[in-house]
């Protein structure tokens, strides 16, 4: 039998700690934490994800406020055309500017080019935001651009080469040259044919990548 004073009757002294039940988590007496809870942790940085679209569309933004500015020039042609006509017969010998006249395109045909262009790049621009914006509305416009510029470019390239053949020859002085200057230019329209399907060729194989279209599959519309 037990006593009074065995150890089960026995009161606990002032500030003793009574055992916690095994397996139970306890409170420390002062500022603890509760044993068996894992200390709260850090949260995991989110995903960045990836920056292609703010460079792709940044560049895209550039490259049509680009064409916009430069397309104000064709789409006024017919207004500048005098006073260019004026500066270019001061410095060009005689006759020149009056053989030079005869090849020249309608002004009609050239506010109509102009007018074509300029809508490209204001199509180049809104594409541009809207991929910035993680937006498919961009991948669509982009795409749209992308499939009109690149017959446009050979429409382009090749209305040049036919100006230069009918040109050149006309010209005082030009046949009298050792180098051959139609093969130079006809290199060089050859050249700014490239540039101008480098970029809509990138855009359609970019965009019709498994990867990528996954990718952009969760965007909004």
């Amino acid at each position: 039998m037990s006593g009074p004073d065995s150890p089960e009757n026995r009161e606990p002294l002032p500030g003793a700690e009574q055992p916690a039940p095994t397996g139970e988590p306890y409170d420390l007496p002062v500022g603890g934490e509760v044993i068996g809870t894992p200390p709260p942790s850090p949260a995991d940085p989110k995903p960045t994800g990836t920056t292609w679209p703010d460079v792709m569309g940044i560049i895209a933004m550039i490259l049509g406020a680009i064409g916009i500015l430069s397309k104000m020039g064709t789409i006024l042609y017919p207004v500048f055309r005098p006073f260019a006509l004026r500066v270019i017969s001061r410095s060009t010998p005689p006759g020149t500017i009056e053989s030079f006249l005869g090849f020249l395109p309608d002004t009609m045909v050239v506010m109509i080019s102009g007018l074509i262009e300029m809508a490209l790049a204001v199509l180049l621009l809104i594409g541009g935001y809207l991929l910035k914006s993680r937006r498919r509305q961009g991948i669509q416009l982009l795409r749209i651009w992308a499939w009109i510029s690149i017959p446009w470019a050979v429409l382009e390239t090749g209305f040049a080469s036919m100006m230069v053949r009918r040109i050149l020859p006309s010209l005082p002085h030009v046949g009298s040259w050792d180098w051959p200057v139609g093969g130079f230019v006809h290199v060089g329209i050859f050249f700014g044919l490239m540039v101008s399907l480098a970029v809509p060729i990138f855009i359609l194989a970019w965009f019709g990548s498994r990867s990528i279209s996954s990718e952009t599959a969760g965007w909004v519309e």
